[in-house]
């Protein structure tokens, strides 16, 4: 298990930036030290205020790396980093904080389903549904969402739509060179 305290000293801890606890963080993760790598992921993440664009990018992407070096050490064999949450949902983060769209914390619907995320849109709080793919299936559950939160916007976000959406809910396309799997 990495020791986090051993590499700093008393002295260093002065200097200690929030890039280092990064680098610290990423060095758990190659190690397997699952624990410290999360509990210094959440500090980062916690004293992350979103002023600092650029550190909010790399805090995202270290973690992002954290979770890929934790996912291969559990299954090797699968195909990592195609799935909409390593794809879809962390390219949001990262456009919705370039472009002003606030996402804001919420709590599971009365149903028991939750949006993948919630923002904040014109003063009220609307669901965000992000699929690598946006089908019938996906707007349905998003209206089924924008139903149940009793609003009338939401926010699609996805590397291909394969329906139209009427013009209450705002598409956002992913890039498709952010897909792993596409040439």
């Amino acid at each position: 298990m990495t020791d986090i305290n051993s590499k700093i000293t008393d002295s260093d801890s002065a200097n200690f930036t929030f890039a280092d606890v990064l680098a610290h963080a990423y060095d758990a993760s190659l190690e397997q030290d699952f624990e410290t790598m999360i509990s210094l992921l959440k500090f980062t993440e916690k004293n992350d205020d979103g002023k600092s664009v650029t550190f909010s990018m790399l805090r995202m992407a270290v973690q992002d790396a954290c979770i890929f070096n934790y996912k291969l050490s559990v299954s090797p064999e699968k195909k990592l980093g195609e799935d909409e949450y390593s794809v879809v949902h962390s390219w949001m983060k990262i456009y919705g904080q370039r472009n002003g769209i606030k996402i804001v914390k919420g709590k599971p619907l009365a149903s028991g389903k939750r949006p993948d995320f919630f923002a904040e849109l014109e003063g009220e709080t609307v669901p965000v549904e992000c699929k690598k793919s946006f089908t019938s299936k996906s707007l349905a559950q998003l209206l089924e969402y924008m139903h149940e939160m009793n609003v009338k916007s939401g926010y699609a976000i996805a590397c291909d739509f394969k329906v139209d959406l009427p013009d209450n809910i705002t598409k956002i396309i992913v890039p498709k060179m952010w897909m792993l799997d596409e040439d």
